[in-house]
């Protein structure tokens, strides 16, 4: 009996261990109304991706999700910033949450160009960007390409980014930004079939 106990104790102590120090599986997300909730998870993860959105290409964000404590650490170590007509500025986290609101925009603008940049590969289309930037990254990956006979449907975007450096460098930032499309990915299973 005492080894019995010993060992459901061990058994409970492991399940502690790992809800505590490994991320929840993606899969665990499959409902349309777990969107927020995985949105939540993967961006206030320690370490990581600071902003998360889920946009479609008419620019409608769909999902976003701030650790805005973790930006805005961040921006004071980061130069100043020159938005419109003002004089240079320290940022704030608000600000920088815009500038990728409209780099996410941008990118999924000028795909066309960065499709033709690749094309001399002969390997397809841009389906996911990583940019690797002094200060942190960005990421950015279709759901669901927008179609070019269709004018209503403009395609499914996931945009990540993170101010942190080490985060980029050690792959954590990359690694959450993947649980979160796995966790997409499976939620838009559930809702179309692929």
């Amino acid at each position: 009996a005492s080894l019995a106990i010993f060992f459901s104790v061990l058994l409970t102590g492991m399940v502690i261990w790992c809800v505590v120090f490994y991320p929840r599986d993606p899969t665990t997300f499959r409902r349309p109304k777990d969107r927020r909730a995985a949105f939540r998870y993967y961006v206030r993860l320690r370490g990581g991706i600071d902003y998360a959105l889920l946009a479609l290409g008419d620019g409608e964000r769909l999902e976003e999700e701030v650790d805005m404590k973790s930006i805005e650490a961040w921006c004071v170590n980061l130069p100043k910033v020159k938005v419109g007509d003002d004089p240079p500025r320290p940022r704030t986290g608000a600000d920088q949450v815009e500038f990728w609101r409209k780099l996410a925009d941008e990118i999924h603008k000028h795909m066309n160009e960065l499709d033709a940049l690749v094309a001399i590969a002969n390997q397809g289309h841009n389906r996911r960007i990583v940019f690797d930037c002094e200060y942190g990254g960005i990421y950015f990956r279709y759901l669901r390409l927008p179609d070019p006979t269709n004018k209503v449907d403009t395609g499914l975007y996931l945009f990540g980014a993170t101010l942190n450096q080490t985060e980029m460098s050690n792959g954590r930032a990359e690694q959450h930004f993947q649980l979160l499309l796995e966790a997409e990915k499976n939620i838009d299973r559930s809702i179309r079939v692929a």
